[in-house]
């Protein structure tokens, strides 16, 4: 359990200590004190952290130190602490980053013409079953799709499906559980001017798939490059809620998760705008458009009660190919 895991539950309304059923206030002090071999200044950081997202609210002080400082913890969620959200966002997305970087893929794709393609594929999970998320544009009329998991092993579909609607461009694909050190994520929603991250592999010239992380923004409909979520719309596309960022995106990027600084997937890159002037163009200032993970909770809730599409597919010499 990590530390800021610990602090949120000490200062839980459930385990604080109540004098004629009234709740009494319980400092850092009193942490620290039921604590061995704590580093006081990290804890102080921590609280400190937690108190800004608002997860802990601060209801007074026994001492002007800076150990005096009396919190409750206003979340509990079982889902954080499997997660270990907490610690990340005290962490920071460093933190993030180093947790879930094994667990986003190059996903290598060739035309049929017999071109190489390349975009970004993620491993979550539920309760029950485990899957890749990629963008369906991705694997879709493609000969050949590889999702390496390590230089000898690529991902071997189970089943792969899609949504009903034609305009939601995520593909999702059943897998057996991976090695332990592909960590799955969790969805989550996006607020407006939440930090956000994200991590793919855009194509770099001349340089092999390498995985690039992006701190961004959500400014209208999709996301931007400093890390704040700006705005949620529909867009004018096909009336789906898109999350318009403005990180520096390629077309490597699509599947990219979007994650927020819990470590949540909040949403996945599906495709980058054009210029506005000609529409053959990126636009220049490399924003890209996002699905909310609400978008892949249907489907993947869907493919019990069969309001999914089932995508056929064959596995091929080093991959697979969706028929």
């Amino acid at each position: 359990m990590g530390l800021a895991i610990e602090i949120v539950k000490f200062f839980s309304p459930i385990t604080l200590p109540k004098v004629n059923g009234s709740t009494q206030p319980t400092s850092i002090a009193d942490f620290n004190n039921s604590k061995s071999g704590m580093n006081l200044l990290e804890i102080v950081r921590f609280c400190d952290i937690l108190e800004r997202q608002n997860i802990l609210l601060r209801v007074g002080n026994k001492d002007r130190s800076m150990m005096g400082p009396c919190y409750v913890s206003m979340i509990e969620s079982p889902k954080n602490e499997l997660n270990e959200s907490y610690d990340l966002l005290c962490g920071g997305f460093i933190s993030v980053r180093n947790k879930f970087q094994n667990s986003i893929f190059p996903l290598i794709a060739t035309t049929i013409e017999g071109k190489p393609d390349i975009g970004t594929a993620f491993y979550m999970r539920t309760a029950t079953d485990f899957f890749i998320i990629t963008a369906y544009h991705c694997i879709d009329k493609m000969s050949e799709v590889q999702i390496p998991l390590s230089e000898k092993v690529n991902v071997e579909p189970i089943k792969i499906y899609k949504s009903q609607n034609e305009n939601v461009d995520i593909a999702i694909i059943q897998v057996n559980k991976l090695n332990e050190i592909h960590i799955p994520m969790f969805t989550d929603e996006c607020k407006i001017l939440d930090d956000i991250l994200t991590i793919g592999y855009p194509p770099i010239p001349g340089f092999d798939a390498f995985q690039i992380a992006e701190l961004a923004t959500v400014n209208s409909t999709i996301r931007a490059s400093k890390g704040n979520i700006l705005g949620i719309e529909n867009s004018y596309l096909d009336r789906l809620d898109y999350l318009l960022l403005n990180a520096r995106v390629k077309g490597g990027n699509s599947g990219s998760p979007i994650i927020n600084n819990l470590g949540y997937a909040c949403g996945i890159l599906v495709n980058i705008p054009t210029n506005p002037q000609d529409n053959t163009k990126l636009d220049d200032l490399g924003y890209g458009l996002g699905l909310s993970s609400k978008e892949i909770d249907l489907i993947i809730q869907n493919i019990e009660n069969e309001k999914t599409v089932e995508i056929g597919f064959e596995l091929t010499e080093n991959g697979f190919r969706v028929r």
